[in-house]
């Protein structure tokens, strides 16, 4: 039953309700009648006219709610209409998506068998050459497999060797430079010029309390430094954050230094066992300092013997000769004498002493080359150039260290450049001495020239 009804039903009991009650009380005389009458007429007019504006509200509410509930149904509709079309369209591409996989996998296998026939086809025809090959010289397939395979690893193994030789030469040639180039700055940024040796150096404390820890608990110490250095003057107290170290033999005032150096710097509580090692550590580091020290000061000390024309040995071996005939040890030897690379440096020192000499020897005006020495050598260059077929013209440049050789290019062909360019370098080689590297440059120009006629 809708909402119209239920109104239509309660309208109705209000009118019988109110006859109702009317004619009871009419029965009774209780009330006057026809006054009753009257109102009964106003207020039943008034119930109808209330109970029609109730009912055309439920009808417009009715209608309303009928409207919104048809507009509801239509867009779920179109919705449901929307994914079934979409629904339709992802099956359709769907299909046509499987189609193409079933396509390529029949093209992927159509392929797959075609390679497989061509390598069927590239085995026999590989094993067929093989098989000529070997008959036409004596050979099996696996000895001229083997033999190739051996050819290819000789040839990639020559040509490692000379990579690693070019390599291993130019490190060669780099490590004096780059060694040098340390030094200069080391030099530049620590030498400072002086012309009376000092009889006393100092050491930096951070703070005082360090002091106290070196001198230990009463000076403890104290007596053992006097004891591992006697004639030493080691002075705690003169200036702060300072100690003072005085005495007149160079290398012993140099352990005492490092010896405090290390105390100053050691963690922990320092102890006479403690003092002991340390200074074990410094006499250690000095001796390697005397090492090097010695062999740079005596490194050329053949050259003062050598000009003399009844001895024919290099200043280097003349320079071992006499340090072992005095009584140096085998590391000072060594590291003055190995610095023209007679045998290879086996220590920090050796090392240290070539680069110096490097170092020394690259200074402005410490090597010069005779004005006859250096024509001759450029002379003999240029030469060796000049000889080959095709060359037109030889310019030495950059003192000598690089070669350019202009060729004609009607005689020698592009393909030939290197070629001719190993063999002018090899000559040069084997019959020119000459420090370092010479770089052989070939130039092949062409020019093509073409006039416009005038219009």
């Amino acid at each position: 039953m809708n909402i119209l009804g239920y109104a239509t039903y309660l309208i109705g009991g209000l009118i019988l309700g109110t006859g109702v009650i009317l004619v009871f009380f009419k029965g009774r005389g209780i009330i006057d009648v026809e006054k009753r009458k009257k109102e009964a007429q106003l207020l039943m007019e008034k119930v109808q006219t209330e109970a029609g504006e109730i009912i055309e509200n439920i009808k417009k509410q009715t209608e309303k709610y009928t409207k919104n509930l048809e507009e509801w149904t239509k867009n779920r509709e179109e919705r449901l209409k929307k994914i079934e079309a979409s629904i339709e369209n992802k099956e359709k591409n769907l299909f046509k998506k499987e189609e193409r996989i079933n396509e390529a996998r029949l093209k992927i296998a159509a392929q797959k068998e075609e390679t497989q026939k061509f390598q069927e086809m590239a085995k026999l025809a590989k094993e067929k050459i093989l098989e000529n090959l070997a008959r036409k010289v004596n050979k099996s397939p696996a000895e001229i497999r083997a033999s190739i395979l051996e050819r290819n690893e000789r040839e990639l193994e020559m040509e490692n060797q000379e990579k690693l030789k070019s390599k291993e030469e130019t490190l060669k040639e780099d490590a004096p430079k780059i060694a040098k180039n340390i030094l200069i700055y080391t030099l530049q940024r620590l030498g400072a010029p002086t012309s009376v040796e000092t009889k006393t150096v100092t050491i930096n404390v951070p703070k005082d309390f360090i002091k106290g820890k070196v001198v230990g608990k009463d000076a403890a110490n104290i007596e053992e430094i006097e004891t591992q250095f006697p004639d030493v003057a080691i002075v705690f107290n003169d200036l702060p954050n300072t100690i003072s170290i005085a005495y007149y033999n160079l290398v012993t005032r140099r352990i005492a230094q490092k010896t405090i150096e290390k105390l100053v710097n050691a963690r922990g509580e320092i102890d006479k066992n403690v003092i002991a090692k340390v200074k074990k550590e410094a006499e250690k580091e000095v001796g390697e300092e005397l090492y090097s020290i010695g062999g740079g000061f005596l490194h050329d000390l053949g050259k003062a013997i050598d000009q003399d024309p009844n001895v024919q040995d290099a200043h280097d071996r003349l320079t071992k000769e006499i340090m072992e005939k005095y009584g140096f040890s085998w590391e000072e030897v060594h590291a003055a004498w190995t610095h023209h690379d007679a045998e290879p440096q086996k220590t920090p020192e050796a090392l240290i002493v070539k680069a110096a000499d490097a170092a020394s020897a690259g200074r402005p005006g410490a090597r010069q080359e005779s004005l006859f020495s250096y024509i001759e050598r450029i002379k003999a260059l240029e030469n060796i150039a000049t000889s080959y077929e095709g060359v037109q013209k030889v310019f030495t440049m950059s003192a000598g260290r690089e070669l350019r050789v202009f060729v004609d290019p009607s005689k020698i062909e592009d393909k030939n450049l290197e070629g001719a360019a190993r063999k002018i370098a090899g000559e040069i080689e084997e019959n020119v001495g000459y420090p370092g590297k010479i770089k052989v440059n070939i130039i092949r120009k062409i020019e093509a020239t073409q006039i416009t006629n005038v219009k």
